[in-house]
């Protein structure tokens, strides 16, 4: 392998829409990504031959004969079939390097994503890419086309900061996030006896438990822009499974994050208004969010002209 040119790839575990997908391919393959392995996780949802035309792409359908080769029941949470997959390709691609995000999550940079992989120190078995999330952009906002308002999370131990700047849900949402705060891996393939999560790596040492690698280094040129809540109909489609089984659910509740209990409370005394008005004052591009984002420098606007690119690779698409 040539460290001077290093290969990168993608894998994703999704369960969405044709449409949403051939936007993530899109973004990535433009992007430079060598390759991209899109596991589906519904079987019902399958659209493999959309991408036959593309051989930088590989699809996988979860059904129960693909758990059954691999000795799974595919009854594990949605995290764990992530992690078996990811894990699956690390160890068996060709790659120099492997970043495992959701199809709502891109990879942005500020030049070539293969030239700052090999810039990283070999002693470096992984790099973090730090989160931001996309607000909501209303229909008459100065924003060209193709580019998005994203915010970074409040500092740790800011909580004054995250209430000055998102009110009273300031103090109960987490650094002022709705997703994870920290963010998604690049990691080597090459990295022998480790653990391979959503967010983490882990050593496995023989009659030891897993140790957590921390001190994972960053870099400002590479990081990650999350689609968690777009926009208020996206958030609300998701926010059920969610709060029951997903991002916010109740198990998640600890100190300084009570979200799964905010979730509830806003349900129970105010409805629909109630959780709206927490989205906008959590998501919504209003000029009194930007500028309070910008005076605290959390504010950047991302260029990622998804439709552009879709219809690059895409043509047909309906």
């Amino acid at each position: 392998m040539d460290q001077s040119h290093p290969t990168w790839g993608v894998v994703t575990t999704v369960k969405t829409t044709r449409d949403v997908l051939e936007k993530f391919i899109a973004y990535h393959l433009d992007l430079g990504a060598d390759h991209i392995w899109v596991f589906f996780d519904d079987p019902n949802l399958v659209c493999p031959q959309s991408f036959q035309h593309l051989p930088q792409v590989s699809t996988i359908i979860c059904d129960q004969t693909y758990y059954q080769s691999h000795g799974r029941t595919g009854a594990e949470r949605l995290e764990l079939r992530q992690s078996f997959n990811a894990q699956l390709i690390r160890r068996t691609c060709a790659l120099d390097w492997l970043c495992h995000i959701d199809v709502d999550e891109f990879v942005v940079t500020d030049g070539n994503v293969g030239a700052y992989l090999a810039a990283i120190a070999p002693s470096e078995i992984a790099l973090r890419l730090n989160p931001s999330e996309v607000l909501s952009t209303p229909a008459n906002a100065p924003l060209p086309a193709g580019q998005y308002y994203c915010k970074s999370p409040v500092p740790k131990g800011r909580d004054d900061l995250a209430e000055d700047i998102y009110g009273e849900y300031g103090a109960v949402v987490p650094q002022g996030f709705l997703s994870h705060r920290i963010g998604k891996l690049f990691l080597r393939t090459s990295t022998k006896n480790i653990i391979h999560r959503i967010h983490n790596i882990y050593h496995r040492r023989p009659g030891q438990e897993p140790q957590i690698i921390d001190d994972l280094p960053s870099n400002s040129t590479l990081r990650l822009v999350h689609m968690h809540a777009p926009n208020w109909q996206a958030w609300r489609g998701h926010l059920d499974w969610r709060h029951a089984d997903g991002a916010y659910r109740a198990d998640l509740d600890h100190a300084g994050n009570q979200l799964n209990a905010v979730l509830n409370l806003l349900k129970a005394e105010a409805g629909e208004a109630g959780l709206r008005a927490f989205y906008d004052a959590m998501h919504l591009a209003t000029p009194t969010l930007l500028s309070n984002l910008a005076n605290a420098d959390l504010l950047r606007v991302e260029t990622l002209d998804l439709d552009q690119k879709q219809a690059r690779y895409f043509p047909n698409s309906p």
